[in-house]
């Protein structure tokens, strides 16, 4: 599985696709496909804008809206159930960081960083991958007017 960020570059800038694409498919981790036990409703507070694997059990997202705008880390952990055979998941939220001011769209790792996108605002931001702080903020040319 690669990360979903590639589709947002996809969408906002088809000539940058050829060059990252190698560089995400080399860097996103392989996840096996698995079955589909349960499906849980995600918070809808949250605009889910980005959406990845960190690891087979920690998964990235990006929420939007103006002035609600976060990043948010999950951990899946794996629980024998009452049938020994049958595993369930739990979700635990493990980090959350707001994205203040702007409409928070695309994320992903890349090179030891994680990338934000907000082509509303054109921008990029760089975060530090283990704290999430804001290590620079680039203009992104790409986007909605």
């Amino acid at each position: 599985m690669y990360s979903l960020g590639i589709i947002t570059l996809v969408a906002i800038c088809p000539s940058c696709f050829l060059s990252f694409y190698g560089v995400v498919m080399a860097t996103t981790p392989k996840i096996k496909p698995g079955k589909v036990t349960k499906i849980k409703k995600t918070d809808s507070r949250c605009f889910l804008e980005g959406l990845f694997f960190r690891s087979p059990d920690t998964l990235v997202e990006s929420c939007g809206l103006e002035g609600r705008s976060q990043l948010r880390e999950f951990r899946l952990d794996k629980n024998l159930g009452a049938d020994s055979a049958l595993y369930t998941h739990t979700t635990k939220l493990t980090k959350q960081v707001p994205v203040k001011k702007i409409f928070a769209e695309g994320v992903v790792d890349l090179k030891g960083k994680t990338y934000g996108l907000s082509y509303t605002a054109h921008k990029l931001f760089v975060y530090n991958r283990d704290t999430w702080q804001v290590e620079k903020t680039l203009k992104f040319p790409y986007g909605q007017v």
